[in-house]
């Protein structure tokens, strides 16, 4: 895991060697584990993923997608009080293609 992390690195102007020694220090591997827990609760199972108002959204989105279904909350609001809470909503965008 660590050879992908360090392979996924290069030519992003990260320091290999600090990179490396946060890995080995361990430090900070109960604050990420208990931040996996929490993505694990709210159901967070690809990334990136967003929540708007209760509403889960799944994959890559451009402004003005997110834009879009930020203003249909808005609008929503006003006439249904609370109504992205806890509405077991699920918004699935459309994977980008790669070329």
């Amino acid at each position: 895991m660590k050879d992908k992390i360090l392979e996924f690195a290069k030519g992003k102007e990260i320091d290999a060697l600090q990179l490396t020694r946060c890995m080995d220090n361990k430090e900070t591997e109960p604050e990420v584990n208990k931040a996996q827990a929490l993505g694990k609760d709210v159901g967070v199972s690809a990334t990136p993923t967003l929540f708007i108002n209760g509403r889960r959204m799944v994959g890559r989105a451009d402004w003005n997608t997110l834009r879009g279904v930020i203003d249909y909350e808005i609008d929503y609001q006003k006439t249904a009080h609370n109504a992205g809470e806890d509405c077991g909503c699920e918004v699935t965008l459309p994977a980008p293609k790669l070329n």
